[in-house]
């Protein structure tokens, strides 16, 4: 059985027409356009930070987008 990912309607576009009204989306198609446009975002936010978790390991900060239930 095919693997479908999850659909979206458009129903307010944002104004660079990455998401233009009306169209309908997969999630893996709204994740890559989220990633494409916050990815070079993430050095920025938080210059020359660098963690290190309790092994060692070197870790960087990484953003990450959620949808959520919105009430009208």
């Amino acid at each position: 059985m095919p693997r479908t990912s999850k659909r979206y309607l458009v129903e307010v576009g944002d104004d660079h027409f990455f998401f233009p009204y009306g169209k309908e989306i997969t999630e893996t198609q709204l994740r890559r356009a989220f990633e494409k446009w916050i990815e070079p975002l993430q050095s920025e936010l938080f210059p020359g930070l660098k963690l290190r978790d309790g092994n060692g390991q070197l870790l960087k900060p990484k953003l990450r987008v959620e949808l959520i239930p919105s009430k009208e």
